[in-house]
């Protein structure tokens, strides 16, 4: 294989696959990055990263996907294998023995070698606790929302909730943070390198995941290997991403949330529980390792 197409609209997804990508040029394979599929016939092998992208391919990547999502995926082209990323609610059985670790840079596992607790506290002068992250794609306004009235009930006296990648909703956002009160609580942040979003998420308190269908497969499976605890809404794609390493929240009832992430940030019993099933889950997603398991599965003749 002298190289591919990888196609994938989604940066999220993108996120996880560098690290390989950066390894097959490093064996001195050629990869296209593009959001859409080529025009058919090419001669380079076509890899399709997610679900939201239709027709014929060589290969499809899918990362933690819902039995759904796997379903729909194989009627785009039945001829081509699928990889599952450590989905948690897939037996084998059902995602064959096509299966890949997910890969999560080395610094986001504690004590955090590498990650930049430093920078990102002085860039963005983080200072208040509690401190609770947000971890979504900004298409859900309820969620979102929820999120904002949690925080107003937790944090009235002192405390931060960080939007990761939130600088894009800012403008729309901004004026009903201020007319919540939270414009002193409320962080936008920009896409971060590597070291600080690690530094991120091994600072927060709690990390919530609010969005139920739209939760960002990578940035999720960052902070499990934060051992940071997560507060999550129940739905069928926040289980195949976090199984049991979550406080699952079953209702979208203000009050249901406060008193789930108040749980989660005063329970040090509950705490310790979360941490422990999250780093379990990640264990095995180092990037140190994982990636040269991508390489051995998907291109092993990169390493001869």
């Amino acid at each position: 294989m002298d190289g591919l197409w990888l196609v994938s609209d989604d940066r999220d997804a993108l996120n996880m696959a560098t690290p390989f990508v950066d390894a097959l040029g490093h064996y001195g394979l050629s990869v296209s990055v593009t959001p859409r599929r080529p025009r058919w016939p090419i001669r380079r092998p076509v890899w399709v990263l997610g679900s939201q992208i239709d027709g014929p391919r060589h290969l499809t990547l899918l990362l933690a996907p819902t039995m759904e999502e796997l379903e729909r995926v194989k009627r785009y082209d039945p001829k081509a294998p699928i990889w599952v990323v450590d989905s948690l609610t897939l037996s084998d059985s059902e995602s064959a023995p096509l299966t890949l670790p997910r890969i999560v840079p080395d610094p986001f596992y504690p004590p955090g070698s590498g990650a930049d607790l430093f920078g990102l506290t002085a860039a963005y002068r983080l200072e208040s606790r509690p401190r609770l992250v947000y971890i979504g794609r900004y298409r859900d306004g309820a969620a979102l929302t929820r999120a904002l009235n949690v925080a107003r009930q937790l944090l009235a006296w002192d405390g931060e909730l960080i939007l990761v990648e939130g600088h894009e909703v800012r403008p729309r956002m901004a004026p009903v943070v201020a007319h919540l009160g939270l414009a002193e609580r409320v962080v936008f942040l920009p896409t971060l390198p590597i070291s600080q979003w690690a530094a991120l998420y091994l600072s927060a308190d709690v990390i919530i995941v609010a969005e139920a269908d739209d939760a960002p497969a990578t940035a999720v499976s960052w902070a499990m290997a934060s051992g940071t605890p997560v507060v999550a809404q129940h739905s069928p794609h926040n289980l195949a991403l976090l199984g049991d390493a979550a406080l699952w929240i079953y209702g979208t009832d203000d009050e249901v949330w406060r008193r789930g992430v108040d749980r989660a940030l005063n329970d040090e019993v509950l705490r310790e529980e979360l941490s422990r099933r999250a780093l379990a889950r990640a264990e095995g997603w180092h990037q140190s390792l994982s990636v040269s398991q991508w390489l051995k599965s998907l291109a092993p003749d990169a390493l001869t």
